[in-house]
């Protein structure tokens, strides 16, 4: 696990389920960020996510991950993101896989994915627009069969609309709202037969 990311406030507890607590790394350099954490209710847990004006925009923040943090297989990206430009899940009454699209900080574009399997009952893609960017992203990890902990569901909210809820599972919720010029850029994730757990990156404007 990083190093916590620097801030006036720390990380008042953990927000993740499976008891992971969100973590500040980088690809490149750690953003001096101010992150807090709190609940809108018990059962919402939610990260807010501050970016000074000066904070260097070659630079991401990590997040995560929510869920298993041992069952399945990790998967990550290796070049640092600079813009999301495309998600697709599968998904059922859980979320079976996710894969997505992202530009590095060169324009050039990346694929990563699909993480998991190819079951569910249906299969969305979100593309986005030229000036649509991810500001929140809202989920839940329960058990599932054997499983103690999958991704129940996922929902993308932009600047320009909200997409899902995609799954219909029950878990622990979490919210990640990103405030003062971010947006979410890029996903991590441990994922088997299903999508286990998911992280995401962060990154200023």
């Amino acid at each position: 696990m990083a190093a916590s990311l620097p801030g006036r406030h720390s990380l008042r507890g953990a927000t993740s389920a499976g008891g992971a607590t969100p973590a500040a790394v980088s690809p490149s350099t750690t953003v001096p960020s101010i992150l807090s954490t709190g609940a809108d209710n018990a059962n919402e847990p939610y990260l807010l996510i501050y970016f000074p004006l000066s904070c260097p925009q070659s630079s991401v923040v990590k997040l995560g991950p929510w869920g298993s943090g041992d069952h399945g297989s990790a998967y990550d990206i290796t070049v640092a993101p600079q813009r999301l430009e495309s998600i697709s899940l599968r998904h059922g009454f859980i979320v079976d896989c996710i894969s997505f699209s992202y530009r590095d900080r060169d324009g050039k574009l990346h694929t990563a994915g699909p993480w998991g399997s190819t079951g569910g009952v249906g299969e969305e893609t979100i593309t986005l627009g030229p000036d649509e960017y991810v500001t929140e992203v809202a989920g839940a990890v329960g058990p599932f069969g054997e499983l103690t902990h999958t991704v129940a569901w996922l929902k993308f909210v932009t600047n320009r609309a909200t997409y899902g809820p995609f799954g219909h599972g029950d878990g622990t919720a979490f919210n990640i709202p990103v405030l003062n010029n971010g947006s979410i850029v890029g996903m991590f994730a441990r994922a088997s037969q299903y999508l286990d757990a998911i992280g995401f990156y962060v990154l200023p404007f």
